[in-house]
């Protein structure tokens, strides 16, 4: 199945909007919207923006020994977010072009994980209290009733993606058309994160950047040759690039010097396909559908080298 999020349509008359809201942990979020005509009736605009900020209600009060004897109290799960979209819509008697620019911008702090308990269900002691126990040290769990964690490095994330999409319809006559989809994505996040949100060195990793980018082109043409008959043919073509690198750093599989890297791991993904549709009315409430797609993926992963404390385990594939 699939599913189709339809963003709202520049007006023909001007209309315009703003939304403010307020909440608990400083939350404050805004939508604000303008839209109407900006050239004669045949050139139309649209501009949304939000915007998005909100503390976070988890406080990691890890002392960090080499800023002094001050918690540092950094907010985790707060929002900082701002996304703009931008429509222009062109309608010349048969033709029609809708352009899209969509624009995400995320600055929110996660709180990627907690290690509660001291132990385990078969009543084996739990990583931190092993390596409390290994390295003899105090850390302490994470308290989930408290709302509290010290995680020992300052987690972060910073996410833009952009959205372009345009639109491009021919209506030939009142029964047939064709139409043109062009879309590009190109998303860029980079985190970085401590998996286990205490104190010891048990798992983290380093700021990583996964870059992705899809390219795709669909054209899809419809008629109705007769009342009861219409037909769809179509076609569409995608390349997907997306990368996926790791280092990661885990004091309990001893992967500390540098840990487990993996600096290149990249997929590239081209997919093709046909299709065609044909539909036969017997009645305004009965009609008959039948349809075929071909398809084809190519895949191509690039993978590695991916070393262990510097040395290689697994060669570039």
């Amino acid at each position: 199945g699939a599913i189709n999020i339809y963003s709202n349509l520049p007006t023909e008359t001007s209309t315009g909007s703003v939304s403010l809201t307020g909440g608990a942990y400083s939350l404050f979020r805004s939508e604000s919207v303008l839209s109407g005509p900006l050239v004669g009736d045949w050139l139309l605009g649209r501009g949304a923006l939000g915007t998005e900020h909100a503390n976070g209600w988890v406080k990691n009060t890890y002392i960090d020994p080499g800023i002094g004897s001050v918690p540092r109290v950094e907010d985790l799960n707060s929002s900082e977010k701002a996304h703009a979209r931008a429509s222009l819509l062109l309608k010349q008697d048969a033709f029609q072009a809708l352009l899209i620019v969509d624009r995400l911008v995320d600055k929110s702090t996660p709180q990627s994980g907690m290690i509660l308990g001291n132990g385990r269900g078969d009543g084996s002691p739990d990583e931190l209290t092993s390596y409390n126990a290994t390295h003899g040290t105090i850390f302490l769990h994470p308290s989930w009733q408290n709302l509290v964690s010290e995680s020992d490095i300052h987690q972060s994330t910073s996410i833009t993606q952009t959205i372009s999409s345009l639109k491009l319809s021919y209506d030939f006559s009142p029964s047939t058309s064709l139409t043109s989809h062009t879309g590009y994505i190109e998303r860029r996040s980079t985190q970085y994160i401590d998996y286990d949100g205490t104190a010891a060195a048990l798992t983290e990793n380093t700021p990583i950047e996964f870059p992705s980018r899809v390219a795709s082109e669909e054209l899809t043409l419809l008629t109705s040759p007769i009342k009861r008959l219409d037909f769809i043919f179509g076609g569409i073509a995608l390349r997907d690039e997306s990368q996926e690198p790791l280092v990661f750093r885990s004091a309990v599989f001893g992967a500390t010097a540098p840990g487990i890297a993996l600096p290149n791991l990249e997929q590239t993904t081209k997919s093709y396909a046909l299709y065609a549709q044909v539909r036969y009315f017997f009645t305004d409430a009965l009609h008959v559908d039948l349809g075929a797609r071909e398809t084809r993926d190519d895949k191509y992963i690039d993978f590695g080298p991916e070393t262990f404390n510097g040395a290689v385990v697994a060669p570039r594939l």
